[in-house]
């Protein structure tokens, strides 16, 4: 997309091996040979020298940054996690000899890649399109996600309530909310992509991969951690934080995402062990979310263009 060593050591040291000389006994001449024995080896050695200095001091610079850098990343909340390049680089490896740009279009409802695959998208209310701005092309290394399209649909969401023992949802108290998603791009999902894993205890971020569609790998990536900040006269309500995005890598290394994200009742985490994923656990994850990514997969599906 467009937006887009000479063996030091041995010189150093052969430079200043001691050479045998005569004694001298006067004690001015001594001191005059002397200084001009430095003279000539400092002149000589000068460049090696100020070579060495240099090095010392980079490397020194070097330390001194990589430690405040690893102080300032353990200070962080959380963690930088290539998800995709962990989870689909070596299974996968991205044909990057198809460096084509693809030709993109969209008529309303289908985005058609231009490479044998179209991204249906139903139930919108309206739809920001962003195509004359970018041009999708696979690379080799990291280029730059991009949002293709925007879009606006309702959600149903729950209040939430307590029966003067638990936090629960009103199911009786729904109301309609509008939900904002993008469908966002990038030329090389699996250099490009990296997934912030909060440190906090209750927190992960895991991969699923699910069944290819023709020769796209598809699947889903869950990242929760606790919300907190929201309390009532039973005291704080547990939430979690959920970001399901579901996700789409073609051959060439090109890939698409969209998610959906919010604030949840409860600690997704201590209903199971989602480090690694499955289908069940997936639709535990459903369930926990109210739909959301039932709702992911109602919307959005890739499939093989007719054309």
């Amino acid at each position: 997309m467009k937006k887009k060593k000479d063996d030091f050591s041995k010189k150093y040291n052969l430079l200043f091996e001691k050479r045998k000389i005569s004694i001298l006994r006067d004690k001015k001449v001594r001191i005059l040979v002397l200084m001009g024995v430095i003279a000539i080896g400092l002149a000589a050695a000068s460049p090696f020298i100020a070579t060495m200095v240099a090095m010392n001091v980079s490397e020194r610079i070097v330390k001194i940054s990589q430690n405040k850098l690893d102080k300032i990343e353990e200070a962080q909340p959380f963690i930088e996690v290539p998800i995709f390049k962990e989870n689909l680089l070596i299974r996968f490896p991205p044909d990057y000899s198809k460096d084509k740009s693809y030709q993109m279009s969209f008529d309303g409802q289908n985005l058609d890649f231009g490479n044998g695959y179209v991204l249906e998208m139903t139930n919108f209310q309206s739809i920001e399109n962003r195509l004359s701005d970018y041009s999708l092309k696979p690379v080799k290394g990291y280029d730059q996600v991009e949002s293709l399209l925007m879009v606006k649909s309702p959600l149903t969401k729950f209040q939430i309530t307590n029966d003067g023992k638990q936090h629960l949802y009103d199911k009786d108290a729904s109301f309609e909310t509008e939900e904002y998603t993008a469908v966002r791009v990038t030329g090389n999902l699996v250099e490009s992509v990296k997934m912030q894993k909060m440190k906090e205890k209750g927190s992960f971020l895991a991969l699923y991969q699910q069944n290819d569609i023709g020769e796209v790998k598809t699947g889903v990536v869950v990242n929760s951690y606790p919300s907190k900040g929201l309390s009532d006269e039973l005291g704080d309500i547990t939430q979690s934080y959920v970001v399901v995005t579901k996700y789409w890598l073609f051959p060439d290394g090109a890939g698409v995402l969209v998610d959906v994200n919010d604030v949840y009742l409860g600690n997704l985490a201590e209903i199971d062990n989602f480090t690694e994923l499955t289908e069940s656990k997936i639709k535990k994850i459903d369930q926990f979310t109210n739909g959301a990514y039932g709702w992911l997969s109602d919307h959005f599906k890739m499939d093989i263009s007719p054309n």
